[in-house]
């Protein structure tokens, strides 16, 4: 069974979507199969392209989608949350076949092929979501079970989160009752914080995917491989940028004596610094090439 990767991001959290692709292709080998980014209105249009430079490298399709702003941007964080996978999974249902795994920008794959792993048990086991169980106390003190957001979900798994009678708040909790019944838990998937690098010993040994890495803590720590030139460093431009350095202004020629000469248009000078975004993606391109026929 095809799983869809649905990455939500916006303006405040599109740097960590970013670091997290980046991090998906140079931990893997192979390509995944397919992603959807599902961007804020408020992110900026190179840095979303960015980012679609970065999903290209590390999965073999990519798909896009730009939400539709909030009526009040102020609004709740867990009210943008609600609405960011509202419209994600409403789309996924009306372009896709397949189930999906919701990803945020603070999530790690703990090692190269970590989500294919994940998606695998996902397809051994019958029921339509895949997570991690939580719970919570209501207000009579009793007990509540739900599945946290980072998780797999059922192609219509918007028309059974989103119904009139989930009550106000975060939609994993509104709709625990409908959806813990119908999920299978899974230590593999670990909710956690990762705010400095001692809270690292927090992350358990047969965990495929962590969710809390919101300052990349588990990022930097992890060796990555190397990929083939140009794959980072050209494409991404990573490195400080290059001093620039101006062209000397060229030295007009001398003209004969009582000749009418027209001088040529000044030739700008020629510099050199950091590629420009056409120059990323054409890069791009030939590290896609580089790999292609050198497999």
């Amino acid at each position: 069974m095809s799983v869809l990767i649905a990455l939500g991001f916006c303006a405040d959290n599109a740097a960590q979507a970013e670091r997290l692709l980046d991090y998906i292709h140079h931990s893997n080998t192979g390509l995944h199969n397919a992603i959807l980014l599902a961007a804020s209105a408020d992110v900026h249009g190179e840095l979303r392209e960015r980012i679609k430079i970065s999903a290209g490298l590390a999965f073999k399709r990519v798909y896009e989608m730009e939400l539709n702003p909030m009526a009040d941007p102020q609004s709740a964080k867990f009210i943008q949350i609600n609405n960011t996978f509202r419209q994600t999974s409403e789309y996924i249902y009306k372009n896709f076949v397949w189930p999906f795994l919701w990803l945020e920008p603070d999530c790690v794959p703990v090692y190269g092929g970590a989500l294919i792993d994940l998606a695998k048990q996902y397809d051994e086991q019958p029921k339509g979501y895949f997570g991690t169980q939580m719970k919570i106390l209501n207000e009579a003190k009793e007990e509540r079970f739900f599945m946290a957001r980072v998780g797999f979900y059922p192609n219509n798994a918007h028309a059974q989160i989103f119904t009139p009678e989930i009550q106000r708040g975060p939609f994993e909790i509104a709709a625990g009752d409908s959806i813990h019944p119908r999920m299978t838990a899974t230590k593999a998937i670990q909710q956690t914080s990762i705010l400095t690098e001692t809270d690292l010993s927090k992350v358990r040994p047969d965990a495929l995917l962590v969710h809390g890495d919101k300052h990349g803590h588990y990022i930097r720590s992890r060796p990555i491989n190397k990929p083939v030139e140009p794959r980072f460093d050209d494409v991404k431009c990573f490195n400080p940028p290059m001093p620039i350095a101006v062209a000397p202004d060229p030295v007009p020629e001398a003209q004969p004596v009582g000749v009418d000469h027209q001088p040529d248009s000044p030739v700008p000078p020629r510099r050199r610094g950091r590629p420009t975004l056409a120059d990323k993606a054409e890069r791009a391109e030939l590290a896609a090439l580089i790999e292609r026929n050198s497999l």
